[in-house]
């Protein structure tokens, strides 16, 4: 005979061994909410997000997003094409990802 199953308590456990992999239950400074008994003050802290002050950011070296298709496509951008129907969108998407590629 099957042993009854709490569905909430598996679906947790999942997202709990999920956020492990990806690093995501470990939060400095921060109680851990899934419960799964990591120390978070023990934890070395994050690189992926951290808080910055104003002097902080603006002294980034960050650089400028180059165009993949100017000026319409930036790198890591998002384009949306949109039109009645009829009016050549196909066509227009078709000329951009020949330009696109041919570069």
């Amino acid at each position: 005979m099957r042993q009854a199953v709490d569905i909430d308590t598996e679906i947790a456990k999942m997202r709990n061994a999920r956020r492990e992999r990806e690093g995501l239950s470990v939060i400095p400074g921060v109680s851990n909410r899934a419960g799964n008994g990591i120390d978070n003050a023990a934890a070395p802290p994050s690189t992926r997000l951290r808080p910055l002050n104003l002097e902080s950011f603006l002294s980034l070296a960050i650089k400028p997003r180059e165009m993949i298709l100017n000026p319409i496509i930036p790198e890591k951008g998002l384009a949306m094409l949109y039109a009645s129907r009829g009016t050549g969108k196909t066509h227009v998407a078709l000329g951009i990802a020949y330009a696109v590629a041919r570069h």
